[in-house]
């Protein structure tokens, strides 16, 4: 898609031998002009840089013209958590919310949206207060599906007293299932 969507119309009527780093650098620097986010032109220059390190591969060219561009720089945004006193507040106006252990989970553990909404009941072990990351949930191809996480192994994490009453008394509201289940 990406090949097809930004590439080929940008280069198409180039031979791949003849392609050229400035060819390729004028694309990045239309794309970042044209309001496309540079992370996702860093992440175009990427998939060309593959392909044409295969096509070098299979002695189609003999250098990567990609490796010789520049990338966009991209911004690092700091990253903001909430202190104690927005942490309470957050959790107190989610109050009755269906989704209050959720939140509470979020806290405690940092995990990602995906991997806390890719959470199931098998997944929980309140007695030994743990909580395992097997999979995360993500669209794909319009679908909602688990997948393994970003890590290559589970993560296990130790919930805390707090972290296991949260999960503990969702249970008690929840059906068994994925932990977003149906409300009894």
């Amino acid at each position: 898609m990406y090949i097809e969507r930004h590439w080929i119309l940008a280069l198409g009527s180039v031979y791949l031998e003849r392609l050229t780093a400035a060819q390729v650098q004028g694309v990045l620097d239309r794309k970042v002009r044209s309001g496309m986010a540079p992370q996702s032109v860093v992440h175009l220059r990427a998939i060309m840089r593959r392909a044409l390190n295969r096509a070098m591969r299979f002695g189609l060219i003999g250098r990567n013209v990609v490796t010789l561009t520049e990338p966009p720089k991209v911004e690092r945004h700091e990253f903001r958590v909430m202190d104690e006193v927005q942490a309470r507040a957050f959790l107190q106006s989610a109050g009755e919310d269906r989704l209050q252990a959720l939140y509470s989970l979020a806290l405690l553990t940092g995990l990602r949206q995906g991997e806390l909404l890719g959470l199931t009941w098998a997944d929980v072990d309140l007695d030994r207060g743990q909580l395992r990351v097997n999979h995360s949930l993500q669209r794909q191809a319009g679908e909602l599906r688990l997948v393994p996480p970003k890590t290559s192994r589970s993560r296990l994490l130790l919930l805390d007293l707090f972290g296991n009453i949260a999960c503990g008394s969702w249970r008690t509201v929840w059906l068994p299932g994925p932990i977003g289940g149906t409300r009894t």
